[in-house]
């Protein structure tokens, strides 16, 4: 009749099996939640500024989002609203936030890098889309190819992303 059941030194090569993989995985699952929560940041920015064009052609008048800005004591990375005097700055009287973004609260190591759209009269870079989805400047022209992007990037990585709109409105994302 035989023994049923494992030997200690079986549990322990079974256990040093499981650790040695151990070690192996998990420093590319941390490579992956890095690499995943930044395309996932460059996601919810495009989203977001493609929310605001859509929001101005419904509404037929001036959707902005301005960057680095405190309102009421909170910094946030950037947010959205209704622009009622379209002067692309935010005033609390009279203009509707449909969204805002603090990066270290929604993805954790991922800052704003830089924004290159021009400012507003108040210095926070700025963009605005009009009635028809076209993206504005601060003194009502079209936004140019040289100042229509914002870089984020992930602080562990280094990784970083660019988010690209065209002179025509359209939003892109490129690595």
């Amino acid at each position: 009749m035989g023994k049923q059941g494992l030997t200690l030194i079986e549990i322990a090569v079974v256990l040093a099996i499981i650790a040695s993989a151990t070690i192996f995985i998990i420093p590319s699952i941390s490579a992956w939640v890095q690499h995943y929560q930044l395309r996932q940041a460059a996601r919810q920015m495009a989203e977001d500024l493609q929310f605001a064009k859509m929001r101005a052609i419904s509404r037929g008048g001036y959707c902005t989002v301005v960057f680095s800005i405190s309102i009421n004591g909170t910094p946030y990375d950037y947010i959205v609203f209704e622009d009622t005097d379209e002067d692309l700055e935010y005033d609390n009287d009279t203009d509707n936030i449909l969204s805002t973004m603090r990066f270290a609260d929604e993805f954790s190591n991922v800052i704003l890098e830089s924004v290159d759209f021009p400012p507003n009269d108040n210095g926070h870079e700025a963009i605005a889309f009009n009635g028809y989805g076209m993206p504005m400047t601060n003194d009502n022209t079209p936004l140019d190819d040289e100042h229509n992007s914002v870089t984020i990037k992930n602080i562990r990585t280094e990784k970083s992303r660019q988010i690209f709109v065209s002179p025509i409105g359209r939003i892109r994302i490129q690595q």
